[in-house]
């Protein structure tokens, strides 16, 4: 009994082997035939109408992915605490908002952004999304800019977005059950070349 037992485990392990073995083999031969293949390179002329409508599909995909990231953050909880222990609304009953309202923020947007010239000169667009803290007091503070707003890391972009959203005015605070909060902001800032 013993050594059949002994004699079928010896084969299983026999059969086993050669299957690895075999698909080594099998593997290896792909990499030769891949590597004698021809490699043919196209790069496909886009027109600049192409290009546009290209980058506005990632643009509305990267909002589409931080509405959903957004959304499961608040299904966890609607607040989070900061380094300095404070609790942080991602959402509160009543949100902050600019002085004068959305249509005074887009005039301040237009008024006070500067297209950085080696932006404008290597043809950059896109929209950079910027997250802050509204404090309690209205103070638009921890400025920083999500990693995903630019695929290709146009630093004069958002160095620029970074810096018109410190020199915003004091904003008007958020509320939860009317106690003035803290709470967290993002702001998509889209930069266009006319």
């Amino acid at each position: 009994m013993k050594k059949s037992l002994l004699l079928i485990i010896s084969a299983c392990l026999l059969i086993s082997f050669q299957s690895c073995e075999s698909k080594k083999e099998k593997e290896e031969k792909e990499e030769k035939e891949l590597a004698q293949e021809p490699v043919i390179e196209s790069t496909p002329t886009l027109t600049k109408e192409e290009k546009r409508v290209a980058k506005e599909q990632r643009r509305l995909a990267t909002i589409e992915k931080r509405n959903a990231a957004l959304a499961e953050r608040l299904k966890k909880g609607i607040y989070f605490t900061g380094a300095d222990g404070k609790l942080i609304y991602l959402k509160a009953e009543t949100e902050p908002s600019f002085p004068g309202g959305d249509e005074a923020m887009r005039e301040y947007l237009k008024k006070t952004i500067e297209y950085p010239t080696e932006a404008s000169d290597n043809g950059d667009e896109g929209t950079v999304f910027v997250d802050f803290i509204v404090s309690e007091s209205g103070e638009v503070r921890e400025v920083t800019v999500n990693d995903e707003s630019s695929e290709r890391g146009d630093s004069y972009l958002r160095d620029e977005a970074i810096r018109v959203v410190k020199s915003m005015p004091r904003w008007k605070p958020g509320k939860q059950q009317g106690k003035a909060v803290e709470v967290a902001f993002n702001l998509p800032i889209t930069f266009r070349l006319d």
